[in-house]
């Protein structure tokens, strides 16, 4: 099966309707109320819905999908780490785990100076089953493999504590 296919499957089990996958189109941004293709101007949300889109929304972005799978992978990383491995400025990681946190991705554990990353243990049930599927595709994206190994290859020579 493709992501798509997933995803469709899981929207069937969610029992989510043409108008509020159109709903959720237009909250994410990928489309809007007056598109050619949007039949009916978007209705007020229930929280349920907005946790979807948000959920949802926060995988849209390739960094914070590359976090969430290196997260998953590892299970446990400070900001050096995914610093060493996406190639960014400290700035730019913390400002994407603050919105996976936001969305109930990821939690935290401060460990003196440092702030430790990881999935987040209270995660809903549309996070898990997202992420089994992101699972189930990680070995197929060049992206995934990358960051695996490059992380592979920091960790085994990176000092003790952060960096």
């Amino acid at each position: 099966m493709t992501i798509g296919q997933h995803i469709r499957k899981f929207c069937k089990t969610q029992n989510l309707y043409q108008d509020d996958v159109v709903n959720l189109a237009v909250l994410s941004g990928s489309m809007n109320a007056n598109s050619r293709f949007c039949r009916h101007a978007p209705v007020l949300l229930s929280a349920s819905m907005k946790h979807l889109a948000q959920t949802i929304k926060a995988l849209s972005d390739p960094i914070r999908l590359r976090i969430v799978l290196l997260l998953q992978a590892e299970g446990e990383l400070c900001v050096c780490d995914l610093m060493a491995v996406l190639k960014l400025p400290q700035s730019t990681v913390s400002r994407h785990l603050a919105y996976l946190k936001r969305s109930c991705w990821v939690d935290t554990r401060r460990d003196g100076l440092w702030m430790h990353y990881m999935l987040s243990r209270e995660s809903c049930e549309i996070c898990r089953e997202l992420l089994q599927i992101l699972t189930l595709h990680a070995d197929s994206l060049p992206e995934a493999i990358s960051d695996r190994r490059a992380l592979t290859a920091f960790l085994k020579d990176k000092p003790a504590g952060c960096l």
